[in-house]
């Protein structure tokens, strides 16, 4: 699965939008300026490649 398919799925939004208690956005960019490292996340000013997102994911979750 794509990594944006992915975070649709696990965060239950699709790209542009916030989910209902408002702790996720899901946007998407061109450029975040860490080519070498994409595809990547920018989650709370931190980058994290894309095979740590659902890492990221449990953690975000659990700290909500």
């Amino acid at each position: 699965m794509q990594l944006l398919d992915r975070l649709e799925t696990q965060l239950g939004i699709q790209t542009g939008e916030t989910s209902a208690d408002l702790e996720y956005t899901l946007e998407t960019v061109n450029c975040l300026g860490a080519c070498a490292l994409g595809p990547v996340v920018l989650a709370d000013g931190a980058y994290v490649k894309a095979s740590k997102v659902d890492r990221l994911l449990k953690k975000m979750k659990r700290d909500a």
